[in-house]
């Protein structure tokens, strides 16, 4: 078993007594647990209990995997195999997905899917769906008819930048600045530049753009141009951070 199958395994854990499996204190989450090629080779004595908790892993993801469909089976709906599994990732969340999708009208309701189906699953796993709504609420009221679809989901909708610590922004960032709509760029680079930059020997995860602009600092330059990206995406304004050359790249007829 690879350390993702331990992961998904323990993740089932929130809903393991609904299928009557309560052994889950004998899983290890040793991460580096003999290779196959090991346990075939040295004849590993646990073996059997490895293939019991593979076993087990299958059927729960089955049986999920079933009541995913099902539940989604009446809704009318793209991409329906692609939206199955996103929302096995969300299984305990899953009630309120179907609840939100199926009463939604649109476009709210093709601008909810697509962003469940555009956001990583270690992101979509940290949300509730009523704040993902929110913030597409929140984005659809700034979108601009310069740019299609794409470019909005992509560049503007996303709420993930780089490896930041992942926190809804965009309606925080409305709320902390007012920028002239004219001059939404130069405010947002001056914005930037009165930010108090911290000693690098501050140590800890990547701020994001809420912490950052909630304390008026950063610490390296990846910080405040991740920030810069987020306010420039809070205002309608395609966006996005570029490792190699550290930069903001912003849509003008091409991203």
């Amino acid at each position: 078993l690879t350390g993702d199958d331990f992961a998904k395994l323990i993740y089932c854990n929130k809903v393991l007594n609904k299928f009557e499996i309560k052994d889950i204190d004998e899983i290890s989450l040793n991460f580096n647990y003999p290779s196959p090629e090991k346990i075939k080779k040295e004849k590993v004595y646990d073996l059997p209990m490895i293939k019991e908790i593979d076993k087990k892993r299958k059927s729960i993801q089955n049986k999920i995997r079933k009541e995913v469909e099902k539940k989604i089976l009446n809704l009318k709906v793209k991409n329906r195999k692609e939206l199955v599994e996103k929302l096995i990732t969300v299984y305990p969340k899953l009630d309120e997905y179907i609840l939100l999708i199926r009463n939604l009208n649109e476009p709210l309701k093709s601008w909810f899917i697509k962003d469940i189906l555009n956001i990583a699953e270690k992101d979509l796993v940290r949300i509730s769906p009523t704040e993902l709504l929110e913030d597409i609420k929140v984005a659809l009221k700034m979108k601009k008819n310069s740019y299609d679809d794409k470019i909005f989901l992509n560049y503007v909708l996303n709420p993930r930048i780089y490896f930041e610590n992942f926190r809804f922004w965009r309606k925080f960032i409305l709320k902390n600045t007012n920028f002239n709509k004219s001059n939404i760029i130069e405010s947002a680079k001056n914005f930037i530049y009165k930010l108090e930059k911290i000693d690098k020997r501050d140590t800890g995860p990547m701020l994001g753009p809420y912490e950052v602009i909630k304390s008026k600092k950063y610490r390296n330059k990846t910080e405040a141009l991740i920030t810069l990206c987020a306010i420039l995406r809070s205002y309608g304004i395609p966006a996005r951070f570029d490792i190699s050359s550290h930069y903001v790249e912003i849509f003008k007829n091409k991203i």
